[in-house]
């Protein structure tokens, strides 16, 4: 996580922010000029480019491949349904699109661009939609978007973002996974420290309580506990 794409100026951090625009998309059928200005603050001229395609291709059509993507049986069965919902998105763009692309690529054609960074952002988009399927409302995924996005862009401003923001998707991702009390406080520990580094405690308050186990009331005191903790 957090490796430089040597054929387009990605980061696996800028890679999150695009897989989760790309959802927010699919479920509006919009890019809202939050999202818009969001992106181009940051340049990501072929994440531009996206949003502009996949404005354009159909919210049913698009929906329909993450769907099937979520309900895959197979890792492979899932990169197909994902990359063809992009590989369309991008033809759809037109040649405004792809003269983006191909201007920020090194001068790679669009064919070319397409298919090597398809391969990374299929991944990621692949891990998100996964986790917003298994916990939509304590990952804040369903609802969260944009803040989710705006959260990722502020770690990419940090020291060591890129990596931080990497652990933070990864430590997200384990919580999901962990059943009872003790070892979901144990990974909350880890989120917590690494959300205190981001923001520091005052922002930290507000992302908290997304982290609490749904059997018990102990793990937001434990998080705070932590987080006290790791601030002193």
């Amino acid at each position: 996580m957090g490796t430089y794409l040597t054929h387009i100026p990605y980061t696996n951090g800028d890679l999150l922010s695009l897989a989760l625009t790309f959802i927010q998309i699919v479920e509006t059928g919009t890019a809202d000029a939050v999202t818009l200005e969001t992106i181009n603050e940051h340049g990501l001229a072929p994440a531009k480019a996206l949003v502009a395609s996949t404005t354009a291709l159909s919210a049913a059509e698009g929906a329909e491949r993450v769907a099937r993507a979520a309900e895959a049986e197979s890792e492979d069965e899932a990169d197909d349904e994902l990359r063809e919902g992009f590989t369309t998105a991008h033809i759809r763009g037109g040649a405004e699109a792809k003269d983006t692309l191909k201007s920020t690529s090194g001068g790679r054609t669009y064919g070319e661009v397409v298919k090597l960074h398809g391969q990374e952002q299929v991944r990621v988009v692949r891990d998100i939609t996964t986790q917003a399927k298994a916990a939509p409302d304590r990952l804040g995924f369903s609802a969260g978007h944009l803040e989710r996005i705006e959260t990722t862009n502020e770690a990419l401003a940090t020291n060591n973002a890129a990596r931080q923001a990497a652990e933070l998707h990864t430590a997200a991702a384990r919580l999901t996974r962990r059943q009872d009390e003790a070892s979901f406080a144990a990974a909350a520990r880890v989120v917590v420290r690494i959300l205190t580094a981001l923001h520091g405690r005052e922002k930290l308050a507000t992302i908290l309580p997304r982290f609490e186990h749904p059997k018990s009331s102990k793990a937001a005191e434990t998080t705070q506990t932590s987080a006290t903790t790791e601030q002193g």
